[in-house]
């Protein structure tokens, strides 16, 4: 099987969808898919209330087009595997790229890593995120408010697939002391 995935990928990730990428190409190489990778990782500096400037969006987002239509150019995909993270910014983009995806007839699969009901409040951005939607093929989401947000916003059935946990952060529960 050929993937692609669409996802962030950073050289020393700090949490979220950073880590959740390296342990989703380390399973894919483990199983013996050939994965390959549109990186999405944020470029410039964000201030201290974590606003983008528009300029490092634009370049980000035609870095991220141009290195899509090369992977699909170059390689014969079975499925593309889009992350989101629900922005408003990111959903014009992450349906841009679902457009051209679906435009070379590969299923995309779309994983929303966020509480979509949270992010997804403007009309605007509720339009766009139903195209989105309507592109996937396979629509998985981290909780039950956002496979509820979905069924009832576009009659869409959605996968619950939480975030895994690191087992090296649970702490285990003490023994009951016997008494």
């Amino acid at each position: 099987m050929k993937l692609l995935l669409i996802s962030v990928k950073s050289a020393s990730p700090n949490g979220g969808i950073a880590v959740w990428t390296n342990h989703f190409l380390a399973h894919c190489k483990e199983k013996g898919i050939d994965c390959h990778l549109v990186n999405t990782e944020i470029i410039g500096k964000r201030n201290l209330t974590g606003k983008r400037r528009i300029w490092d969006e634009l370049t980000r987002t035609i870095r991220i087009v141009r290195s899509l239509k090369r992977q699909l150019k170059c390689h014969h995909f079975d499925a593309v595997y889009l992350n989101t993270s629900c922005g408003n910014f990111g959903l014009f983009r992450d349906a841009w790229l679902g457009y051209l995806v679906c435009k070379k007839d590969i299923p995309l699969i779309t994983h929303y890593h966020c509480e979509i009901p949270y992010w997804v409040k403007r009309n605007v951005s509720i339009y766009v995120l139903g195209k989105l939607v309507g592109m996937s093929r396979h629509n998985l989401v981290l909780c039950q408010n956002s496979q509820s947000f979905l069924q009832k916003h576009y009659g869409v059935s959605a996968n619950k697939v939480p975030n895994f946990v690191d087992s090296r952060l649970v702490l285990t529960a003490p023994k009951p002391i016997a008494g």
